[in-house]
C-alpha cells in the first residue's frame, strides 16, 4: 500500500492544471504502480555544489520542469539577497529536453528582475563559464548532465567565477529552494514577454545611470556591428540630449 504522502503527492501532481501533456501521459500510465509512484515521489532530487541531475521525467525525484523552475526560484531568491550582480548567463547541451529547461530557467529569473543571458545554440559546459565571467554575471546556469546516460539530465550552477558554486553557497541556494513548492509559489513569465530581458548571448547591453541603455550586438546579415541607444529624460529634449552625448560617447569609442 502506497504510504500516504506520497499518494497525496501524486494525486496532487495529476490534478496540477496545464501540466505537459507528457508529465500527464506518464503519470497516468503509472495509476495503480505502486512501485513506479514510490520511485518518482518518495523523494527530492537533491540539490548540492553540482545543481540537479536525474533521470528526465514526471515527479519530485525526476528532471522535469518543474524541478527546474523551483530550483531557479531558490537561484533568484539567492542572488536578489546578495550585492551579486542581477545576471544569469545560461547554456545547454544536446540531451533531451535541454532546450526546454534552458527556456524555463530563463522565464523564471526574468520574473524575478533577473536578466538572462541565453546562448541561442548548442554550448558546453566551458562556453558557460566563460560567457558568466565575459558578461559579468552572479551566477551561470548549464542544463547538461556531464558523463551520464541518455535518460539523464542536469542542472549545473556557477559562480560569477565561472566555477562550479561552492558547498557554502550550495546550502544557501538550497534553504532559499526550500521555502517553495513546485507549482504555487514559483514566478514565471511568458518567455516572448521577456523581452530585452531575455537577451542572446551575443548582444551586450549596458544599463546606465538614469535608467538610459545602451546594447551593442553584430549583425545577422552584414559583417558590422550595430549600436543601438535608449535615453531617458524629464523632457523630450533632455532625452535627446543624453542619446546625443551616448551615440557621440559611442562614436569615439569605435574609432579609438
Amino acid at each position: 500500500m502506497l504510504e500516504p504522502r506520497i499518494a497525496a503527492t501524486y494525486d496532487a501532481w495529476r490534478a496540477q492544471p496545464g501540466l505537459p501533456e507528457d508529465l500527464a501521459a506518464e503519470l497516468a500510465s503509472i495509476q495503480g504502480d505502486e512501485e513506479a509512484i514510490t520511485d518518482r515521489f518518495y523523494r527530492e532530487l537533491a540539490f548540492g555544489t553540482g545543481g540537479l541531475r536525474g533521470v528526465i521525467g514526471a515527479g519530485a525525484n525526476r528532471m522535469n520542469v518543474y524541478n527546474i523552475r523551483k530550483a531557479t526560484q531558490g537561484l533568484a531568491d539567492y542572488l536578489n539577497a546578495t550585492a551579486l550582480p542581477k545576471k544569469v548567463a545560461i547554456a545547454h547541451d544536446s540531451r533531451h529536453n535541454g532546450d526546454v529547461f534552458a527556456r524555463e530557467t530563463a522565464r523564471v529569473l526574468a520574473a524575478n528582475g533577473i536578466t538572462a543571458y541565453l546562448y541561442p545554440r548548442l554550448e558546453p559546459t566551458l562556453a558557460l563559464s566563460w560567457a558568466t565571467r565575459y558578461l559579468g554575471c552572479g551566477a551561470g546556469i548549464c542544463v547538461t548532465a556531464s558523463h551520464n546516460p541518455a535518460k539523464y539530465n542536469g542542472y549545473k550552477v556557477y559562480g560569477a567565477d565561472g566555477c562550479q558554486i561552492t558547498l557554502e553557497v550550495a546550502d544557501q541556494v538550497l534553504k532559499a529552494i526550500e521555502q517553495h513548492d513546485y507549482f504555487d509559489s514559483i514566478r514565471v513569465m511568458d518567455y516572448d514577454a521577456g523581452g530585452t530581458g531575455l537577451p542572446a548571448a551575443d548582444v551586450l547591453e549596458y544599463r546606465l545611470a538614469g535608467g538610459a541603455k545602451f546594447m551593442v550586438r553584430p549583425s545577422g546579415t552584414e559583417p558590422k556591428i550595430k549600436v543601438y541607444l535608449s535615453a531617458v529624460g524629464k523632457s523630450e529634449a533632455e532625452a535627446d540630449a543624453v542619446n546625443e552625448r551616448m551615440a557621440q560617447a559611442a562614436a569615439e569609442m569605435m574609432h579609438a
